[in-house]
């Protein structure tokens, strides 16, 4: 009886989970190791391989790596909700900020500050702003910096993409 509704095994060898033990010391390795394990090699146009066009200079190390990672791996940009492909600027209650991803349709978003500044511009806080069109709206601070949260961002995205959840 099961066996009309297993899951049919996957060609390939089974993803690796080794990224799980370099969250902690070195999360932008941990994104990489993630990502090419979890998500197939796609054919990709020549003019998409490696551009970066559009891109704000300066970007911080976590979200430059994201968005190579996304030339290699372009399932990570077809998320219901992903890291936007071309960062935005905006202003909003602490300052101007650098907007790299939305939810639902933009009623929240996640940013940084913009140009990057304070003590460790290579991981920045991360500001998460509900209903960023409203003039009262509420941002907040993530708990985790933008390497780690980009980490989160894309673990998510690939559970929600995926045929099967779990979760507890």
């Amino acid at each position: 009886m099961l066996d009309a509704v297993r899951p049919v095994p996957a060609p390939g060898p089974v993803p690796g989970v080794e990224w799980v033990d370099l969250v902690d010391t070195d999360p932008i390795q941990a994104l990489e190791s993630f990502v090419l394990g979890w998500f197939p090699a796609e054919e990709t146009a020549a003019a998409d391989a490696g551009s970066t066009a559009g891109e704000p200079d300066g970007l911080p190390q976590a979200l430059s790596a994201f968005h190579r990672l996304a030339c290699l791996r372009p399932a990570i940009h077809r998320f219901h909700d992903p890291v936007l492909r071309h960062p935005q600027h905006a202003s909003g209650p602490l300052g101007d900020r650098l907007v790299f991803a939305e939810w639902a349709g933009a009623s929240m978003d996640w940013s940084i500050p913009w140009p990057p500044h304070g003590p460790d511009t290579t991981a920045p806080l991360v500001w998460h702003t509900e209903d960023p069109d409203n003039d009262d709206a509420e941002t907040i601070l993530e708990e985790e910096p933008l390497s780690r949260f980009l980490l989160q961002f894309t673990i998510f995205g690939a559970w929600l993409a995926a045929p099967y959840h779990a979760r507890t």
